[in-house]
């Protein structure tokens, strides 16, 4: 039998408990290790077999007869409630452009500890934590200016519409570069009509 493609879905999922058990899933002794990481944390048995089919690591693989109950103990390891609600979750995070209105983000009405999503996913897109004083941290960064952990202050949030750009081209300064590029930039505004910073 030919081996199985592991689902895009299986393969996030490997790659949350390798991050979260800090064990690369790569064979029998690291199943075995995952098993009794298992037991440990959760209580649960869920054997090195299981986990090398569901993985791919076997000849004989076959990931379409993974039961659901073992996926949802995985899931339960990485702080999920279930498989489907982690797929649910994969999928609008990897789900197509969304429309994103910077106005709908109201700073003086959030709670603390409220989480904002800037942007478009896989494109321009960010998490935020609101720290309370119109202070954010961030907590995920795609392509923006601000990386993890970074703190910034915003009263309100806005996009700059795309410009013509008509510029030298830094690889060849005989050459100029011409056009728009393809995203608005998203803003933060610290001040009324002050200042202005990319995100």
């Amino acid at each position: 039998m030919e081996k199985q493609q592991l689902s895009l879905e299986i393969q996030s999922l490997k790659r949350d408990i390798e991050r979260e058990t800090k064990i690369l899933i790569t064979g029998h002794k690291a199943c075995t290790d995952l098993s009794a990481f298992i037991k440990k944390k959760i209580g649960i048995n869920l054997s090195y077999k299981t986990l090398l089919r569901l993985f791919n690591l076997t000849k004989d693989s076959d990931t379409r007869n993974t039961s659901t109950e073992s996926l949802n103990i995985l899931c339960r390891l990485i702080k999920k409630d279930n498989w489907e609600q982690y797929c649910k979750e994969y999928r609008i995070k990897n789900g197509k452009d969304v429309l994103f209105n910077p106005r709908s983000i109201i700073v003086s009405n959030l709670a603390k500890r409220q989480i904002v999503k800037i942007g478009w996913k896989n494109i321009y897109y960010m998490e935020a934590r609101y720290l309370g004083n119109y202070e954010f941290e961030v907590l995920f960064s795609e392509n923006m200016r601000h990386i993890k952990d970074d703190k910034f202050t915003a009263i309100r949030f806005d996009v700059i519409l795309p410009i013509y750009l008509h510029e030298k081209n830094p690889e060849n300064p005989d050459e100029c570069l011409e056009g728009y590029k393809p995203y608005p930039d998203i803003v933060i505004i610290k001040e009324e009509k002050k200042e202005c910073l990319e995100l």
